[in-house]
This record gives structure tokens, C-alpha cells and sequence, in this order.
């Protein structure tokens, strides 16, 4: 696989991120399971949530099929995001511009702050968001909505 980007793991399957689209690979043995081609895009960052695979490639974030990889919807979230499943069907989002949550089989954001210049991967446990930031240094923000 030429040049591996990001990885996702979801329902014994690897997502793989690398130039030229997206490959799903069984873990115990890297069997081939298939590949997603993306000549238009190059994918940087993937996460999983539900039955939602969900990327960013080209200034946005996209909500595919995980298994046929059939694009649902597209975002504009910021520059440079990062993707983090949220649970509940949810993906957490940090950007330069916000943090926010996304309904992954929609696209819909669930809430958002604004302004915060978001310096890391969200990490989600026990039901709080926490985000290193430019602007507001480290945040524990409640996953269903920020206080």
C-alpha cells in the first residue's frame, strides 16, 4: 500500500487512508477486502461512526458509506481537522475555526464553539470532549453539548 495516511478500525474491519482512496483490510491477515478508489480527492483523516465512514479530504469533511463508500454528505468544518467518533452515531470535530459534533449519517452539526483554534485530536471518554487549543487552552466540553 503506498503511502498509508490515517487508520480507523470498526466492526473487524481497517479502514486505510493512503494515496488514491481508502482501503478496508481484515486485521488478522491484511486480506483485501476492497479498495475505494479517490481520484478526485486525497484522503488526510478517518473515523468511524455507525455505519458511517467519515473523512476529510479537500477542505472538507465527508460522510461515506462504509461499505460502498458512497459519499452522503460534505461539510465545510475549517481547515485542517480532526476527526474523533463521538458514539451515539457522532463524530467530534476540532478545527482552526471550532469544535463541534457532527451526526455522522447526516452531516448535521449538533453543537459547536466557535473561536477556539484547536491544536489536537479530540479525545472523547466517559461523555466529555477534551481539545487542546490555540485560543482557549485545554477544554473538557460535555459531548452532548458544551456548557
Amino acid at each position: 500500500m503506498e503511502a498509508p495516511q490515517d487508520l480507523a478500525m470498526s466492526d473487524g474491519t481497517l479502514y486505510v487512508s493512503h494515496f488514491g482512496g481508502l482501503s478496508l483490510l481484515a486485521p488478522a491477515d491484511g486480506t483485501l477486502r476492497k479498495t475505494i478508489a479517490r481520484s478526485d480527492f486525497n484522503v488526510f483523516d478517518i473515523a468511524i461512526a455507525g455505519r458511517t465512514l467519515c473523512i476529510y479530504a479537500d477542505d472538507r469533511v465527508r460522510g461515506l458509506d462504509a461499505i460502498t463508500g458512497r459519499e452522503r454528505w460534505s461539510a465545510d468544518l475549517g481547515k485542517h481537522p480532526d476527526l474523533s467518533q463521538l458514539g451515539g452515531g457522532a463524530l467530534a470535530v476540532s478545527s482552526d475555526t471550532m469544535v463541534c459534533a457532527v451526526d455522522a449519517s447526516t452531516g448535521a452539526v449538533r453543537w459547536r464553539l466557535h473561536d477556539t483554534g484547536a491544536t489536537s485530536t479530540p479525545v472523547i471518554a466517559d461523555g466529555v470532549v477534551y481539545v487542546g487549543t490555540e485560543r482557549r487552552g485545554l477544554l473538557a466540553l460535555s459531548a452532548a453539548a458544551p456548557t
